[in-house]
């Protein structure tokens, strides 16, 4: 910022778009309206996207700004009007601009001529510093490739050079405010031979001291002054050791320039609205210009770099101006340049100097975030103002403080009839006085005392509001069922590209509201507590269109289904089942659901859920739309059965008698099978399978009898073996027939086989069995007979 101050002169007032009105009927003259009536469509989920406004507040990334002004205040440093250290700095923004998909120009101006000294030490230390002196105006110039380079000698405050050996040495001494002291010093320095003089502040201040012009016959030197901490750098050096110095002094080219990015509007028009985004980027003598103004430009390219994501129908223009520390030159050119269309098509200037000081100021006197016109402008009349006081209160920094004070590049663009401010870190004292921070236009502006935080806010604020003024402004109107407008009716939009619903707002009393929206195709989305719903198409929102959207009442209930896996036609399952619950509705994409296991308890559906207990789970579902219909009740009963049942066998008399029970707590024992001497499985054709008596035909020899039992789901349990010793007595009576089975298996497993029906009579394999168990027992008995025979002498 430049302490030059013109003498205001009243622009023309000029109407402004409807992105600053409360609606389109508060417009003075015709708009195009693109008036889209929607009716009642599937309603869309709650809101998932912020508004526009604020998905770039959140996209402002402080990082980015940081680093940016690393590379103008450190990297590059001080950055005099016409100075090679100003053209880098041109080039730099340029290049990020170009980075950001804007089309950039130079613009190059005549500027008063300064002269500069650099200082490079043969050591130094890593903290940000300027090494940037005043010279003398007169003196000696070197030029960039012949600097002056010599041993340091510190005189301090001596005037008695006797014995001092300053012969072809460059010498550090206190700043004498003296003219005539001063002069008479630097002449017997330059008789005993002094390379070059460095005066040094020790008063504490910070500020470059001016040596003015010396005298011709001293015309010949390097003279150059220094701030407090640029003489205590210096000294401090000297007490770790020899220093050596090299000191350049130069004139600046007379010439700077302003860097211009243009984004064009996305709809191709040459004559559509524009908005300027402008921060200067030179700095005073010797000062870093961290904050002055290096914080404004980084806040400018990080926003270059958002705003170059979306689609405008209007234009963006950055403009990086040169030469305002000397008279506010590059700002007031280009403005001079404009057309007078240019100009009428001009929304507003959005100008950043000092924004982001981490100065607190004092408790009568507190630091702040203001944005500041010319004429003492309100929101009410300045468009600059109206977007920024909205946004102001989006940030989260309440509301916009707003004052008066020109000396900025705001200025130039007020002074041709465009609405302008100036955004910055300061405190307003009334009228057009302006308490700034104590670095200012000192050598000490460096990163130490900038806040990245600040200027994250201060890009949120500006890019937000010159995003709200750049994006199409639309009326959208909401009727009610009945008719009436729709006051309070939450309004969402979703626009190309979107992976949701954003956020718009909620209508006005008279049920319209004004949302802002790119250059590309948008609809809207409304609804009321009534459970009405409406939807526009998808389509262009040109700015200063209108879209209506007709409520209509929702009757129609979701209808809610349960589907369970895996899928079995078998009353009972033997291994988990997963439920999973949907519900569709003719108009809400996403009916809420809630379910019930006990009849009574209903919980909120989240996902599939998954039944592994065992039991008979009788689960409901059911959901419910927007408009509050609810479906009927869906039910599915799920029978799970993963234990195998109990089982026990005793062997009882007549011998091949065994007594059976088994036992199964969740689907019941539905049969049991039994082997004898590990033939094929047989099911035991009894009226209850849990407990009974069976008479097994098991003959004399040894053998045994294994029984398992089978529940309803298939479940088989572990086999359990009666064994019976070989029967000794010869005149034993053959066993009994036993009950009618039915052969199932050979080979045991841990399932179950599928259960057979039998019937109740005794069948042909029954029978069949008997006669054998006789014929062998017949058998065995005529072998003993004969053998004993054979032992006794007789004859067969």
């Amino acid at each position: 910022m430049t302490l030059l101050t013109r003498e205001p002169a009243k622009r023309p007032r000029r109407l402004r778009r409807l992105a600053a009105t409360i609606g389109a009927a508060a417009l003075a003259v015709p708009l195009l309206l693109s008036t889209t009536a929607a009716t009642a469509a599937e309603a869309p989920p709650a809101a998932t996207l912020p508004s526009f406004e604020q998905e770039l507040l959140d996209r402002v990334d402080s990082d980015r700004i940081w680093e940016h002004d690393v590379r103008l205040s450190v990297d590059i440093g001080p950055r005099v009007a016409g100075s090679p250290a100003e053209e880098a700095a041109a080039q730099y923004i340029q290049e990020q601009l170009d980075s950001f998909g804007f089309t950039t120009e130079i613009e190059t101006f005549d500027a008063r001529v300064q002269t500069y000294a650099d200082l490079v030490p043969s050591r130094t230390t890593d903290e940000p510093a300027s090494w940037q002196l005043r010279p003398a105006s007169n003196g000696a110039v070197t030029g960039p490739d012949a600097p002056i380079v010599g041993d340091v000698i510190d005189i301090g405050a001596a005037t008695d050079l006797t014995g001092l050996g300053v012969d072809g040495r460059i010498v550090v001494a206190d700043w004498i405010a003296d003219t005539t002291i001063r002069t008479a010093l630097l002449a017997d320095l330059d008789t005993a031979g002094a390379a070059a003089v460095v005066l040094v502040q020790t008063s504490g201040s910070e500020s470059l001291p001016n040596p003015r012009e010396l005298p011709a016959e001293l015309a010949h030197m390097v003279v150059v002054a220094g701030a407090t901490n640029q003489g205590e750098r210096i000294r401090a050096l000297l007490a770790d050791g020899p220093l050596e110095l090299s000191i350049t002094t130069e004139r600046t080219s007379g010439t700077s320039s302003n860097v211009i990015g243009v984004l064009p509007a996305a709809n191709g028009d040459e004559n559509a609205p524009i908005v300027y985004i402008g921060a200067h980027f030179d700095s005073v003598l010797g000062s870093p210009g961290a904050s002055d103004n290096g914080s404004g430009v980084s806040i400018m390219l990080e926003l270059a770099r958002i705003l170059g994501q979306y689609a405008f129908d209007t234009e963006i223009r950055i403009g990086a101006w040169g030469a305002e520390e000397v008279g506010i030159v590059g700002s007031r050119v280009h403005a001079e340049s404009l057309t007078a269309e240019e100009i009428e098509r001009t929304i507003g200037a959005w100008n950043m100097d000092m924004a982001g000081t981490a100065h607190e100021g004092t408790p009568d006197q507190p630091f702040g975030f203001w944005a500041l016109t010319v004429d003492g402008d309100t929101a009410a009349d300045n468009a600059v103002l109206d977007h920024a006081s909205t946004i102001s209160e989006l940030a989260g920094n309440g509301e916009l403080q707003i004052g008066q004070v020109g000396r900025s590049d705001h200025q130039s663009f007020r002074d041709v009839g465009i609405e302008a401010a100036v955004f910055s870190w300061m405190y307003w004292a009334g009228g057009t006085s302006i308490v700034l921070e104590p670095a200012y236009h000192t050598t000490i502006d460096t990163l130490d005392l900038v806040s990245q935080e600040r200027m994250g806010l201060s890009a949120q604020i500006i890019g937000g509001s010159v995003l709200r003024a750049a994006l199409n402004a639309v009326e959208v109107d909401v009727i009610a069922a009945d008719g009436a407008a729709a006051a309070g009716a939450p309004v969402l939009m979703r626009c190309e590209g979107d992976e949701g619903w954003r956020d718009a707002g909620t209508t006005r009393d008279d049920g319209a509201l004004v949302v802002h929206v790119p250059a590309v195709d948008c609809a809207f989305a409304a609804s009321t507590d009534d459970g009405a719903r409406g939807e526009t198409p998808s389509e262009s929102r040109p700015d200063g269109s209108t879209a209506t959207i007709a409520l209509e009442l929702d009757t129609t209930a979701p209808t809610t289904s349960i589907d369970i896996a895996p899928a079995t036609t078998d009353q009972w399952r033997t291994e988990a089942a997963t439920a999973t619950i949907t519900a569709v509705d003719d108009r809400d994409a996403s009916p809420s659901i809630d379910y019930s296991l006990d009849g009574t308890t209903w919980l909120p559906y989240e996902g599939p859920l998954v039944l592994d207990t065992d039991g008979v789970h009788e689960l409901r579902a059911r959901s419910t739309d927007t408009a509050g219909n609810v479906s009927e009740i869906a039910t599915a009963s799920v029978a799970i059965d993963t234990a195998a049942p109990e089982i026990t066998a005793v062997a009882d008399e007549p011998r091949g008698r065994v007594v059976v029970d088994a036992h199964d707590a969740t689907s019941g024992v539905a049969a049991v099978e039994y082997r004898i001497g590990g033939g094929d499985w047989q099911r035991a054709d009894v009226a209850d399978p849990a407990s009974f008596t069976i008479d097994l035909p098991i003959g004399v020899e040894a053998v045994d009898a294994e029984f398992r039992a089978v529940d309803a789901a298939g479940n088989a349990s572990a086999p359990v073996t009666v064994a019976f010793a070989a029967q000794e007595s010869e005149g034993a009576a053959p066993a009994p027939t036993p009950l009618p089975t039915e052969s199932t298996s050979s080979t045991p497993s841990t399932k179950a086989p599928e259960l057979a029906t039998t019937g109740t009579g005794q069948g042909l394999a029954g029978q069949l069995a008997a006669i054998a168990v006789l014929i062998g027992l017949g058998t065995a008995l005529l072998a003993r007979r004969g053998a004993a025979r054979t032992e006794s002498g007789d004859s067969a």
